[in-house]
C-alpha cells in the first residue's frame, strides 16, 4: 500500500537475527531508517536467558530530530544540537571520509555524515538542513589533487589543503 513496501532484499547488519527484518523510513526515502528490528529466536538464550523467541527494535534520535526538524514538528525552543563538521563525499572515497571522521572525533569534534552518499549537492543541503557550521568536502577532484575542501557554511568561505597537513594538524576555516 501507500505505507508499507515488502522488500525481500533488506539486510541488517547484526548477526542474530533470524527471520523477518524490518526497517522504517519517512516517506521521501531521502533519509537512512528511522528504526529498524527483526525476529531473532536464539538471542536470549545466548545471553542466559529463557530460550524463547522475540522481535525487537532499535531507534536512533539523529534522525528523528533531523525528520522532525525539517518537518516543523519540533518545537522551536528546543536548540539544535552544534555540528562542526559534515562530511560530504562521493562513495568511492568512504576510507577517505572515516579517516577525517576518526581525526575530527578525536579532536573532540562533533561529525555527522551522510550514510547514503548521493550528489555532493544534496549532502551539503543535508550539511545545512542540520545546521553545521563547516563541511570537509571530499570529491573526485580532491582526492586527483590529494586534498580536501573545507568550507564554513556561514560565510561560504572556502579553503582548499593537503590530505596530509589536514591529517597531521587542523585548520579551521575562519
Amino acid at each position: 500500500g501507500d505505507f508499507c513496501v515488502y522488500d525481500p532484499s533488506i539486510v541488517r547488519g547484526l548477526a542474530y537475527y533470524t527471520g523477518t527484518v524490518f526497517e522504517v523510513h519517512d516517506i521521501t526515502g531521502d533519509l537512512r531508517a528511522i528504526c529498524g528490528g527483526g525476529r531473532y529466536d536464539n538471542l536470549l538464550k545466548q545471553f542466559g536467558g529463557p530460550d524463547i523467541s522475540a522481535t525487537g527494535m532499535g531507534m536512533g534520535d539523529c534522525v528523528l530530530e533531523i525528520l522532525l526538524r525539517e518537518k516543523g514538528l519540533l518545537d522551536k525552543k528546543i536548540p539544535a544540537k552544534t555540528l562542526d563538521y559534515f562530511i560530504v563525499y562521493m562513495a568511492q572515497f568512504g576510507k577517505q571520509a572515516w579517516d577525517a571522521i576518526e581525526k575530527l572525533r578525536s579532536m573532540g569534534y562533533s561529525v555527522n555524515f551522510s550514510y547514503k552518499p548521493s550528489g555532493l549537492s544534496k549532502q551539503m543541503k543535508e550539511a545545512s538542513a542540520q545546521n553545521a557550521k563547516n563541511c570537509i568536502i571530499i570529491g573526485y577532484d580532491e582526492i586527483q589533487k590529494n586534498e580536501i575542501t573545507i568550507k564554513n557554511m556561514q560565510t561560504g568561505k572556502q579553503q582548499t589543503l593537503p590530505i596530509d597537513k589536514f591529517m597531521g594538524g587542523f585548520i579551521k576555516v575562519e
